[in-house]
């Protein structure tokens, strides 16, 4: 059975950096059948050995951080963002389980052909013509922060005479790769991994050379500061910050920072992620979700070194570094490397086994049979919710909006929670009244957006179409209202600030 473990991990990780650029819930659904495959074979195929490992150092914190997660759904900013977000984390957290069973041929061998294929295909964009390149992947940032494991495993992993000629190879192979995404995040986490690598093996470096590469490094780093780009990382951090210290316990919700942001912006400047895995991490479920998640990892990072897994531990601080100025770890494809380098790391990891009664294994079987299905049978239906809410999006761009609505309805009867079914629904009916005149249809678009408020409580989109519904309605009050609560939600808007004052002195004007 552990072979099944080995080839799953193995698979996850030659084929996600590539299939997670396309329909992200597609493939997220796609693993959840995988993993579920798996818990039903080990769970049937040894029925009689059943037992449940608990890990003296990584479980107790491990659950109360999954606790967090849990939790912050039902205080989200957007329910349907943090439900689906924890599903990753329920995923990455079974995959860190299994790649304690396996190899290390069978990470370093995947790791190893993917890098080198996304690098080959970085080369071919950089020669065609592009500037930073991305690969195969989100953008540069998110290829720099894969290739800094890989570099990492490559360079320290143990290799045969004729495999350190292809180590060498390679390793340059995914250097100049990283070079050329333009990342100075990524270059300085492949070498802070390297400088640990030295500390756990205490490895002396010379004086001279540190005092080099600090040279070297605060250099590069106050170049880095005069350019925009950095300010807004600064933007985006202290945006964060400010979204802890209003929500410290319950945090804005998992996967909801992007929501958030736009109460809690310092400035115009969007963004979707905080730029810093570990301060969204914080703002999304809260610092005691936050504080055991920390737990984990030092726990982790205090486990027994050996020569096998000191490169994945150098590899996995490598990762953390990069985390520190980027999303990447947020990336599916990332995350999956990094909890499985991080489940190899804590391989050796003291455990005692719960053996439960023979009545309490038929108990536990059925009711882990109940639970696996139950949630591949909800990410099915919120990934089959979630293709009809995109069909029905096409047919609103392409103005056939009786299929539109059709192909919207349907989305709803297989997940009621997204939110943009029903900002979608309502822009049909907002199109109907534009064609008919007809005022019902602004009551139908009306009741469709006060529902996707209940669901993603700070879009401002959605307050914004419902004064403009109770502006065509001649309802200049309530419009006034509706777009105070737009001008609530995205403070730091120009245009909204205009419409309301403009709205303002229209109002006072039909007073007169």
């Amino acid at each position: 059975m552990i072979i099944v473990i080995k080839y799953l991990v193995a698979f996850l990780l030659l084929f996600c950096p590539f299939l997670w650029v396309s329909d992200t819930l597609l493939i997220s659904t796609i693993v959840y059948l995988l993993l579920s495959v798996v818990f039903l074979i080990l769970i049937f195929k040894f029925k009689k050995e059943i037992s449940l490992p608990f890990y003296h150092s990584t479980s107790l914190p491990l659950f109360i951080f999954l606790f967090f997660c849990f939790i912050s759904i039902f205080t989200s900013f957007n329910f349907y963002e943090s439900r689906n977000e924890f599903f990753n984390i329920l995923t990455y957290v079974v995959i860190f389980y299994f790649a304690k069973n396996v190899y290390k041929k069978h990470i370093v061998t995947p790791i190893l052909i993917t890098g080198a294929i996304l690098s080959i295909y970085g080369f071919y964009q950089k020669f065609s013509g592009a500037g930073n390149v991305s690969s195969f992947m989100n953008n540069p940032n998110v290829f720099a922060g894969y290739l800094v494991g890989i570099i990492v495993i490559t360079l320290l992993s143990d290799h045969t005479v004729v495999q350190n000629k292809i180590k060498i190879i390679l390793s340059s192979v995914f250097f100049i790769a990283i070079f050329f995404t333009g990342s100075l995040a990524g270059l300085l986490s492949a070498v802070s991994g390297l400088l640990f690598f030295t500390y756990i093996k205490k490895i002396t470096v010379q004086k001279k050379y540190l005092i080099f590469i600090g040279i070297i490094i605060a250099s590069l780093l106050m170049s880095k500061l005069f350019e925009k780009e950095s300010f807004n990382r600064i933007i985006w951090w202290l945006s964060a910050g400010k979204m802890i210290l209003a929500k410290p316990l319950s945090g804005v919700g998992l996967g909801a920072f992007a929501d958030a942001y736009q109460k809690y912006k310092l400035s115009g400047l969007n963004s979707i992620y905080a730029h810093n895995y570990l301060l969204q991490i914080s703002s999304e479920i809260g610092i005691l979700g936050f504080a055991a998640f920390v737990w984990f990892l030092i726990k982790i990072f205090k486990l027994k070194k050996t020569h096998a897994n000191i490169p994945f531990f150098a590899a996995s601080f490598a990762m953390l570094v990069h985390g520190l100025f980027d999303y990447a770890l947020l990336i599916p494809s990332n995350a999956i490397l990094f909890w499985i380098l991080l489940g190899y790391c804590s391989k050796e990891e003291n455990f005692i086994r719960i053996s439960p009664t023979q009545n309490q294994k038929v108990i536990f079987r059925w009711i882990s049979v109940f639970l696996i299905f139950a949630i591949f049978y909800s990410s099915a239906k919120i990934f089959l919710g979630s293709r009809e809410t995109v069909r029905g999006k096409y047919y609103i761009d392409e103005k056939r909006y009786d299929t539109a609505k059709t192909y919207l309805t349907e989305a709803l009867k297989h997940d009621n929670k997204n939110p943009q079914t029903y900002i979608l629904l309502s822009s049909v009916y907002q199109q109907y009244y534009k064609i008919t005149d007809y005022t019902s249809y602004l009551y139908e678009a009306e009741l469709e957006l006060l529902i996707a408020a209940k669901l993603q409580k700070y879009n401002p989109q959605i307050y914004f179409d419902l004064y403009n519904i109770y502006y065509l309605r001649g309802d200049m009050q309530n419009a006034a209202l509706w777009l105070k609560k737009t001008l609530d939600v995205a403070p730091k808007s120009v245009y909204y600030k205009i419409c309301y004052e403009t709205l303002l002195k229209e109002i006072h004007h039909a007073e007169k």
